[in-house]
């Protein structure tokens, strides 16, 4: 079955699938309403979880219908699988399984959220086979940006004008941390870079505008944000890009003044003069002109972002430590700030950032090493390694068409690009779910290209098959099931905290006890545990300043 078979037999399920899977992908990175008293990040994380989950439930029901299991056979699915299972296993021998598995509902490393992010890969994957539609969700993302280009200029030009205090400060954005922002903004120049020299785009002149458009708002955003790191991952792709283009995407024309030659030098002037304010051993300042200029810019626009997290000599040192105890399976997903209190330098606790309690080390891939061992490490590290391996193992295949090795090159470099960043620094959701998409996106290109099949396993054909395919669904169909009660426990809890916090304001501690202990049955966190020993330790206090009879005092007390 090719790609253009698939993307015209779309069953209803697939199409509200798909659906689904595009708002949870597009709008995450827009919702700017922090509703229920919960932080914005939290919000677009369990609504982005929200939608994925419905999408991928959607896509189950789909199969079970059509009696059709269509899947791309490639190394990648498997070893996603494998780190799925170590960190599984992992979370069961951590000592903490329900922290590890769910958490709070909102954060980053647990099993569920990595369900989440390598479900939205697969369904980009199934949704994205032809040409077209990989255009069409391209498109949506870099028009993704526009609105988060224009909206921070807005802001700017005119100031905060939404209701909310959150929008008070400069660096805040609807991407996320002021990082974020920047690498999406990298992508951006990147991906437009590929477009602009490689697709054909004469007749396409409103394309070609808006293109042109991205490309400069994303050089501007990337010289106002001046993630250093960042511009040494331009660098090597803006080179690899060009590289390229005079090799095996040349078509016979060598051209060296490319948009990708550009984006090469200045990556290296940023480099070069763009190192930010640091101090020497004794105490003289030291920055490049480019940062300075980028700090005054900053300043006039009120842009103050700080952002602290481990070093990596910090995150190897607690690696190492762990490994000497739990070298296998590591601490746990989610547990990294304990690994981090136990055995973090020394020297940081004479610093100011003593009390830091980091949930991730320096990048997302060192991380693993941690939470989940020499097995959970491995195993992430073998997911990014073979995806580069077949990524330019396609690219230098001769007998692949020029315009579909345009088009893979284009989500090779959005994927490769996105998974090197990880090694080096954590973004918050939105743009985490814009790369393993682009990961999804990449595998679909591979198979359009010939590089991978599609592996199609028909639910019912024999009783054998009708069996293992019977009781492989029931599991799926639980793992779903799970994976939606775990959504709907973490927004509930959520929810019943916030109700907590606002009946302790209105001074009602036994309402607030009674959200709580809602809360620790549907979620029982550790912070909820010690929430209620706090409100209960309060009312103790404020019973000890009261005259009470011994009576009095035996019957209030056992309330708590």
């Amino acid at each position: 079955m090719d790609s253009e078979t698939k993307k015209s037999t779309l069953s209803g399920f697939d199409k509200w699938s798909q659906i689904f899977m595009l708002i949870g992908l597009l709008a995450t990175p827009l919702l700017f309403w922090p509703a229920f008293g919960m932080s914005l990040e939290a919000i677009k994380k369990l609504f982005l979880a929200g939608t994925v989950v419905v999408a991928l439930i959607l896509w189950f029901v789909a199969r079970l219908k059509t009696k059709n299991l269509t899947i791309p056979r490639t190394a990648l699915w498997a070893i996603a699988a494998v780190l799925l299972v170590v960190m599984a296993v992992s979370g069961l021998v951590s000592g903490a399984a329900w922290s590890s598995f769910l958490g709070l509902g909102a954060e980053t490393g647990t099993v569920y959220s990595m369900l989440v992010f390598f479900g939205l890969a697969f369904l980009a994957t199934e949704y994205s086979l032809s040409k077209q539609k990989f255009a069409k969700l391209y498109v949506g993302l870099f028009s993704v940006f526009a609105v988060a280009f224009l909206f921070q200029l807005s802001r700017y030009l005119f100031g905060n004008y939404l209701p909310w205090s959150i929008f008070d400060q400069g660096a805040t954005n609807l991407i996320g941390k002021w990082n974020d922002l920047g690498i999406f903004a990298g992508l951006v120049a990147l991906s437009t870079t590929v477009m602009l020299e490689f697709f054909p785009l004469k007749q396409a002149k409103g394309l070609k505008i808006f293109l042109w458009s991205s490309l400069v708002a994303g050089l501007l955003t990337l010289a106002l944000v001046n993630f250093f790191q960042l511009w040494g991952v331009l660098a090597v792709f803006s080179l690899v890009i060009f590289i390229l283009g005079l090799t095996v995407l040349s078509h016979g024309k060598k051209k060296y003044l490319r948009i990708s030659s550009v984006l090469f030098v200045v990556s290296v002037l940023f480099l070069l003069f763009g190192a930010p304010l640091n101090y020497d051993a004794q105490g003289k300042a030291h920055e490049g002109y480019l940062a300075k200029q980028s700090r005054v810019i900053s300043e006039k626009l009120k842009i103050a972002s700080l952002e602290v997290r481990p070093s990596w000599r910090g995150t190897v040192m607690v690696v190492s430590s762990t490994w000497k105890k739990d070298v296998f399976f590591g601490v746990g997903p989610n547990h990294f700030s304990n690994a981090w209190l136990a055995y973090k330098p020394s020297g940081v606790n004479d610093s100011q950032f003593w009390n830091i309690e980091p949930e991730f080390g320096v990048g997302l891939l060192p991380t693993f090493f941690v939470t989940t061992g020499l097995l959970g490490g491995l195993a992430i590290l073998a997911f990014v390694l073979y995806l580069l391996y077949v990524g330019f193992k396609a690219l230098l295949n001769p007998k692949i068409d020029p315009l579909d090795k345009s088009f893979l090159l284009l989500s090779f470099v959005g994927a490769a690009y996105g998974w090197t960043l990880l090694s080096m620094y954590v973004p918050q959701s939105p743009m985490l779910a814009i790369i393993f998409a682009l990961t999804g996106l990449f595998i679909a290109r591979l198979v359009d290209a010939g590089q991978v099949r599609l592996a199609v396993q028909p639910l019912a054909v024999n009783p054998r098959t009708k069996f293992i395919s019977t009781i492989s669904s029931i599991v799926v169909g639980v793992i779903f099931l799970l994976v939606a009660y775990g959504w709907v426990a973490s927004v509930g809890a959520v929810t019943l905290i916030q109700r907590a916090g606002a009946a302790m304001a209105k001074n009602d501690p036994d309402k607030a006890l009674t959200s709580i202990k809602k809360a620790i049955v549907l979620n029982p966190e550790d912070i909820y545990y010690r929430t209620a020993a706090q409100v209960n330790l309060n009312q103790m206090a404020a019973l000890s300043a009261k005259k009470l009879t011994q009576e009095q005092a035996m019957a209030e007390y056992s309330k708590y």
